[in-house]
């Protein structure tokens, strides 16, 4: 009871705005994926920058419509801009930070020679990691350790049938 009491004079109506802004970058939990589109779109929006839908490629019958959680954690589609705050959602490298639910921010978007930005998928995307301790591919004239995130493929089946889904392992 006495958790209870603490947590309800925490509930953010009863806080002030400079109290509130403190809270601005925190991680938040949301009941529904619903909740955390809106909270996601709101937040991209905000940047001002514009937003890439990165659509997964996937192979077999019913492998478009499988659920992130059904196609090793990789999303449908993504939207991706500079400054975009997101989060691994593959171990990549775990001795060195890069593992599932590792959070960064967006640098940059690369896509390969000759690609055509609006129509082809990025190859690439630049990321600054919050505790990244490895080796970097650039540091920037500021001191941010930048990385290349690549997409990556994962199987797995529907019913009998075995599917593959290709994407960056980011939400």
């Amino acid at each position: 009871m006495e958790s209870w009491k603490l947590l309800s004079t925490r509930v953010q109506a009863k806080l002030d705005d400079r109290e509130v802004a403190r809270f601005s970058s925190a991680l938040r939990v949301y009941a529904t994926k619903a909740r955390v589109n809106e909270y996601n779109h709101y937040h991209l929006d905000r940047l001002g920058r514009p937003v890439v839908q990165v659509k997964a490629k996937n192979v077999g019958p019913g492998a478009a419509a499988a659920p992130d959680d059904k196609a090793g954690n990789l999303a449908k589609q993504i939207p991706i801009c500079i400054g975009a705050r997101l989060m691994l959602t593959s171990n990549l490298w775990q001795p060195v930070g890069l593992c599932n639910g590792a959070r960064g921010t967006v640098y940059d978007i690369g896509w390969a020679p000759g690609a055509d930005p609006i129509q082809d998928p990025p190859c690439v995307i630049m990321m600054e990691f919050d505790k990244y301790n490895g080796p970097v591919f650039l540091t920037t004239p500021d001191g941010k350790k930048i990385v290349p995130i690549l997409p990556v493929e994962r199987d797995f089946l529907i019913g009998a049938t075995l599917c593959a889904r290709t994407q960056f392992p980011l939400i």
